[in-house]
């Protein structure tokens, strides 16, 4: 794995999922941040793939950046196509779904976790995730 940061938009397979959700139609971004996040929240088994943990992260910082109730949210760079109509608005369901695929990618099961632990920014990254997590669930 290619680490680059610890933040959400800060990989290789970030950047992929975001470039996918650019080539998407506006009205069909939320089918797909949706099925990641569910995906991330339950892969279906009892691994967590490191892309599909990675994708979960990149949607959960989605969701937190488009719901918040701050009137002038900055929105990051990499998903700034995302404002000004580029995205419907997010339903309220994908917020808890959201932290349940960041709490997976966390997991002791998840393929991301243990590739992080094997580096010198592992605190450091499940901070930043720890962070986001919080975020959704207090906003």
């Amino acid at each position: 794995m290619d680490f680059q940061g610890v933040g959400p938009f800060d990989s290789d397979a970030a950047a992929d999922f975001i470039r996918d959700l650019y080539d998407t139609d506006t009205d069909g971004r939320l089918r797909v941040i949706e099925t990641v996040l569910r995906t991330g929240a339950d892969p279906g088994d009892d691994f967590l793939d490191s892309h599909e943990a990675e994708a979960a992260i990149v949607a959960a910082a989605i969701v937190r950046t488009f719901r918040t109730a701050e009137a002038e949210v900055v929105i990051p760079e990499p998903i700034a196509f995302l404002g000004s109509g580029g995205l419907p608005p997010i339903p309220e369901k994908l917020t808890p779904l959201a932290a349940r695929a960041l709490e997976r990618a966390l997991a002791a099961d998840s393929e991301l976790n243990e590739m992080w632990a094997a580096t010198a920014n592992h605190q450091s990254w499940r901070a930043a995730v720890l962070a986001l997590r919080r975020e959704l669930t207090e906003a």
